[in-house]
C-alpha cells in the first residue's frame, strides 16, 4: 500500500512540475522568442568573398553590409603590383578579371576588409 502510495505521489509530483514548465514555455520566458512578435537579432554576417572561374576569367562577388573598405588587388608572380580598386559603402562588390590576353604567369587576386584578407591563385599558361 505504502508503494502504491508513494508512485502516486511521484507521479502527480512530476505532471504538476511538466504543466509548470510547459506554462512557462508557452509564456516565453525560457526561450528568447514568442509566438507572436519575433526578435531581431544584431547579428550581421561578415561576408567572405567567392570567386569563381571560368576558362581565363575570375569573378569576385563579395556582400558587404557592413560598408567596410574593400581594397581588391593584382600581383603578378614577381610581386609587382597590376591592379588596385578601393571600394567603399557599397553592399555588394562585384569585379571580373580577365586573364585571356595575360602573359603566361601565376597571379594573386587579393581582397581585403577590415578584419581578413583573402587570396586566389591564378595560373595563365
Amino acid at each position: 500500500m505504502k508503494t502504491i502510495r508513494n508512485f502516486a505521489t511521484t507521479a502527480a509530483l512530476m505532471l504538476v512540475l511538466g504543466i509548470g514548465m510547459a506554462s512557462e514555455t508557452k509564456k516565453g520566458t525560457s526561450l528568447p522568442y514568442s509566438d507572436t512578435e519575433p526578435e531581431i537579432l544584431e547579428y550581421l554576417d561578415k561576408g567572405k568573398p567567392i570567386f569563381r572561374k571560368k576558362g581565363d576569367k575570375v569573378f569576385l562577388n563579395m556582400l558587404n553590409l557592413q560598408g567596410d573598405k574593400i581594397e581588391i588587388k593584382v600581383y603578378d608572380s614577381n610581386r609587382r603590383l597590376l591592379f588596385k580598386e578601393i571600394v567603399s559603402n557599397e553592399l555588394t562588390v562585384e569585379k571580373a578579371f580577365n586573364f585571356e590576353k595575360a602573359y603566361k604567369d601565376n597571379y594573386v587576386v587579393v581582397v581585403k576588409d577590415s578584419e581578413s584578407t583573402y587570396l586566389e591563385r591564378v595560373s595563365v599558361k
